[in-house]
């Protein structure tokens, strides 16, 4: 395991922590390399860039390197540097790299010139690093579909799909929630995506609406621009005093968040993917999960009854969570699905056993 990480908390390392026990579990001897990037000066980020590229020439003769990737932990206020020329350096030594891709780039069309130039730039690095891959993993069909057609990464066949696990644990048993103090959980709040006045405007439309706490799960937390704007939309609509944030928390912490609150719901403007690990946290604890439709939804767990989809109109997703806000029989059958379905498609188990096929064909190629 190997890669470049943010300063502090970092989902990606909590991911290839796991994962690398995963394989040992598997018979697979990992050893693991992270390198921080806090991202936010130039000579440190540079720094970190090329003491990783170092340990590419000092590794002593691996088998294979499972590289974890997303752009952001590799550059300087969002433009990737010399870190991401990591694999190629490893393939100029004859070492299979199966590439972990948490994230391509930067979508087009946020922030104005900053966001154009995270999407160009992050573009351009993706380049590299697919050049310096000999197998790649993403966590969504649609980007699979992506990397396919560039011309410049793996073989198709070298491209597979393993959606992200719950880094925060799983299979804790629900406690039953009283009425007065049901919690619904919003998880994505942090996310260029998420649809702050969609859910306010939901939350209006709930009779009894007062007596609810919302609890917006894990990072960024309240100081944060996101937290900022979440508080500020929430005074505007009267419902300032329901607020509480759960923020950077320790996994069993958030993981007991989680499953005090009576339905999680996911705003994004995508809908419900496969890349979303607190999705996937959601459903590892049998939480009733709500999630708006997008162009990017994964209809998996939607056909199985494991989250339940909403059009993203406010008066559709109102009528929703009042009827599973008012019908525990309703909400628990949906968490006993979320957490059916967890455990025989996105663990921790099934996704080392994938990761492993994929390191075993690296070293056939």
């Amino acid at each position: 395991m190997a890669g470049l990480v943010p300063s502090g908390p970092s989902g990606m390392r909590d991911y290839g922590d796991m994962l690398a026990v995963e394989l040992q579990r598997l018979n697979i001897a990992t050893g693991e390399l992270w390198i921080e990037n806090d991202g936010t000066h130039l000579r440190a980020a540079m720094g970190a860039g090329f003491r990783l590229l170092r340990r590419a020439l000092t590794l002593h003769h691996p088998t294979a390197v499972v590289w974890h990737y997303s752009p952001f932990a590799y550059a300087y206020r969002g433009i990737p540097l010399v870190g991401v020329l990591f694999g190629l350096v490893l393939r100029a030594r004859g070492i299979p790299v199966v590439t972990v891709l948490h994230e391509l780039f930067y979508p087009w069309g946020h922030r104005g010139l900053v966001g154009t130039t995270y999407a160009l730039t992050q573009r351009v690095a993706l380049r590299a690093v697919l050049a310096g891959s000999t197998s790649v993993i993403v966590t969504t069909e649609q980007r699979a579909a992506a990397v396919r057609r560039r011309r410049w990464g793996p073989p198709r066949a070298s491209v597979d799909v393993v959606p992200v696990f719950s880094t925060i644990g799983e299979g804790m048993r629900r406690p039953a929630a009283e009425p007065q103090v049901l919690r619904l959980g919003v998880i994505g709040y942090g996310s260029d995506g998420a649809q702050v006045d969609l859910f306010f405007d939901a939350l209006r439309q709930i009779p009894g609406h007062r007596t609810l706490r919302v609890v917006l799960l894990g990072a960024p937390g309240p100081a944060s621009v996101q937290g900022r704007r979440w508080m500020r939309l929430a005074e505007v609509a009267g419902v300032g005093d329901q607020i509480e944030f759960t923020g950077v928390v320790s996994a069993p912490s958030l993981g007991a968040h989680f499953v005090a609150c009576a339905v999680v719901v996911l705003l994004d403007k995508e809908g419900p993917t496969s890349r979303r690990t607190m999705l996937a946290a959601a459903l590892a604890h049998g939480c009733p999960t709500v999630a708006t439709d997008g162009p990017n939804r994964w209809d998996d767990p939607v056909d199985k009854g494991a989250v339940l989809l909403v059009p993203p109109c406010a008066t559709a997703l109102g009528q929703v969570l009042q009827r599973l806000l008012e019908h525990a029989p309703e909400r628990d059958g949906i968490g006993v699905r979320a957490a059916r379905y967890y455990q025989e498609e996105l663990s921790l188990q099934k996704a080392g056993q994938s990761i492993a096929v994929a390191i075993a064909a690296a070293r056939g190629l």
